[in-house]
């Protein structure tokens, strides 16, 4: 395999939930090594594959996985597969099928061994027996209650094993009413609590948890309830996250190799990209000993050493901490303007995202690509995402300097996505995949560049934008509803000319112009003749047949320009500026000639012909359109009775 004309290989790193924290340090340290080897990093970022979507925050789960159809071996020359967090609520069948739809594209399993794949992985059996060892031997702990991951997830299944050796060798029972199945997140170890301690009634001295997010979670809960730790109850937690650190007590947690994983990861996608034979890589963890299992320092030396350590830490940490916090609300504080510039300019799109430019950078994201399709596109749970041919890029800049787009959005191939605008870079870049959807409508894709202490920033900042782009769409479609009953209010239906009041509207804008030009013009007013007879003798479908046919000579006789409208009735009214008297006889010799063209032609037992009062008027005039109306009416009246006049002449 071949990176062809690029200047770097493209790097695939597949991942979920980078909002989490485990996910988040594990992306920073991959984006990390991918500088070292000097490749284009491309994260997909996903959710869940198939968690349980009757809870609330899984619901829309599988709207991010449209994410991981950007991927393709047109784009890349490998992909990294955090397959822990992936394969979560998956059979390994089931896991497989998800992969192995990228073939032959080069794969490595980081963090989890899978059989089937070139595997980074830690011994999680052995780490939990470490841990739960721990707290029976050095804790005299007996009843140890386990919050497991899920039952499908293959790194859950071995720390359960670990935690049932650890039993075993220390010559404990094991019972199954200590366990609860939990799912990873914070919410599943706040129930675990309730059920270990509310329902269950149980008279525990400890609690694992299969990762430090439940841990923590499960460390609140029994604070809220004036639990101490360690000393009721001793707590851990596994992946030691940043925030078990600083955890009050400090969570004992099993510390994942994290940038071993990522430089043995690339090392074995690099042979295989070079068609190496590659081999799995075993990498040892390591307990972490902290307050929260019980873990007390004895000596006055290590009493003293703490306390000068912690002095240092609190000196040092403290102020990383205050300018992580300064940077982190003022970054939220972008992101809250976001919705609130986009709906400033809601009914047009480009504008709305290109204005978000300032806003974007000053979070730290320096290019941004949105792409967005022609229409939503509904996707519902368990249906097949199919992916658009063509997507459309609304807003783009990359290195904080905006691309020069059309007026139009740029027609892009999904599989270019990953490239446009990035192409012929000399440095690589890391960027990540993001849709964007609402609700179950699926609305487009974002591409991001940007620094890897910011990736929290990713979900808050597209919801935003989906938010906002869907609250767009709806207000565009109803201006569009509330056009169309406005032109429907205005327009006669049996015609489709514009009704007595949607004459008023459009006769009064005219005439205002026409004032300020002093231009001239003509107010025609005309009668079908005979209307009543032709209803009355031939019925009413006869009467709107011949209505209908007059409007049609009004329309071929009258340009765009001049404002035709059915008054009511057999009545008819025309306004037409920028013309003088000279037009009213060619106008009326015109009407006259189809009229007797469709009374040649149309074999009907009645003749079509209208009376017409035409008024000229001048802008020197100080006169009201309804005067003018009033004056014209008056002429065509003048008229009818010339008409009826030779009628009875000719007859005599």
């Amino acid at each position: 395999m071949s990176k062809g004309s690029r200047a770097h290989y493209n790097i695939g790193f597949f991942t979920t939930g980078v909002e989490l924290e485990y996910s988040h340090m594990l992306i920073q340290t991959v984006m990390k090594v991918a500088v070292e080897y000097n490749v284009n990093l491309i994260s997909f970022l996903g959710g869940s594959l198939n968690p349980d979507f009757t809870l609330d925050h899984s619901k829309y789960q599988y709207q991010y996985n449209v994410a991981f159809d950007y991927a393709h071996a047109e784009n890349l020359d490998g992909i990294i597969l955090v397959s822990g967090v992936l394969s979560s609520f998956l059979t390994p069948t089931e896991f497989s099928h998800f992969y192995s739809k990228y073939s032959p594209l080069p794969m490595v399993s980081l963090g989890t061994y899978i059989k089937s794949l070139p595997s980074v992985y830690t011994d999680n059996k052995e780490a939990f027996k470490t841990i739960v060892s721990h707290l029976i031997k050095s804790h005299n702990r007996k009843r140890i209650a386990f919050i497991t991951g899920p039952s499908s997830n293959r790194d859950a299944l071995d720390r359960y094993a670990g935690y049932i050796d650890a039993l075993t060798e220390n010559g404990l029972n094991f019972q199954p009413e200590l366990i609860h199945i939990g799912d990873f997140t914070p919410q599943s170890a706040i129930d675990a609590v309730e059920v270990f301690l509310d329902k269950r009634h149980l008279d525990i001295d400890a609690i694992v948890c299969a990762n430090d997010s439940m841990a923590l979670a499960a460390l609140n809960e029994l604070e809220r309830r004036q639990i101490k730790v360690p000393q009721q109850i001793s707590l851990t937690g596994f992946d030691n996250i940043s925030s078990s650190m600083y955890a009050v007590p400090s969570l004992t947690s099993i510390q994942q190799p994290y940038e071993a994983f990522a430089k043995e990861a690339f090392h074995i996608l690099f042979d295989l990209i070079h068609t190496q034979p590659a081999n799995n890589k075993l990498i040892p963890s390591q307990l972490v000993l902290r307050d929260s299992c019980g873990q007390h320092i004895n000596s006055p030396e290590e009493e003293l050493n703490a306390l000068t350590n912690l002095h240092y830490f609190f000196n040092t940490r403290l102020k990383y901490a205050g300018k992580q916090m300064d940077r982190s609300q003022s970054n939220f504080s972008s992101i809250r303007q976001i919705l609130l510039r986009m709906t400033s300019t809601i009914f047009d799109k480009k504008a709305q995202l290109e204005a978000l430019i300032p806003d974007l950078i000053s979070c730290g994201i320096h290019s941004c690509m949105v792409y967005l399709y022609p229409t939503e596109i509904p996707h519902h749970l368990n249906v097949k995402w199919q992916m658009p041919s063509t997507v459309y890029l609304y807003m783009g800049y990359v290195n904080k300097e905006p691309l020069t787009l059309n007026l139009d959005p740029i027609p892009v191939s999904p599989m270019q996505i990953t490239t446009y605008g990035f192409a012929g870079r000399e440095t690589p870049y890391a960027i990540s995949v993001h849709p964007i959807f609402f609700s179950n409508e699926q609305l487009g894709v974002i591409v991001l560049e940007l620094a890897p202490e910011n990736y929290y920033l990713i979900e808050t900042l597209t919801i935003e934008i989906g938010c906002a782009i869907k609250l767009s769409s709806i207000f565009a479609s109803q201006k569009c509803i509330e056009k169309k009953l406005e032109t429907l209010s205005q327009t006669n239906e049996l015609t489709g000319l514009l009704n007595r009041r949607g004459f008023f509207n459009s006769a009064e804008e005219k005439y205002k112009l026409f004032k300020k030009q002093h231009l001239k013009g003509i107010l025609f007013f005309a009668d079908m003749d005979g209307l009543k007879m032709i209803n009355d003798t031939y019925g009413h479908h006869e009467g709107d047949f011949a209505i209908s046919s007059m409007a049609n000579i009004l329309r071929e006789t009258f340009s765009s320009e001049d404002i035709i409208s059915r008054m009511g009735g057999d009545e008819f009214t025309i306004f037409c500026i920028n013309k003088d008297s000279s037009f009213i006889e060619s106008v009326s010799a015109h009407i006259q000639n189809l009229c007797n063209n469709f009374n040649n032609s149309s074999h009907k037992p009645y003749e079509l012909s209208i009376s017409i009062g035409a008024l000229p008027f001048t802008s020197d005039e100080n006169a009201t359109l309804e005067s003018l109306l009033s004056r014209a009416d008056k002429l065509l009246y003048s008229q009818k009775q010339i008409r009826k006049k030779r009628k009875l002449e000719k007859q005599e």
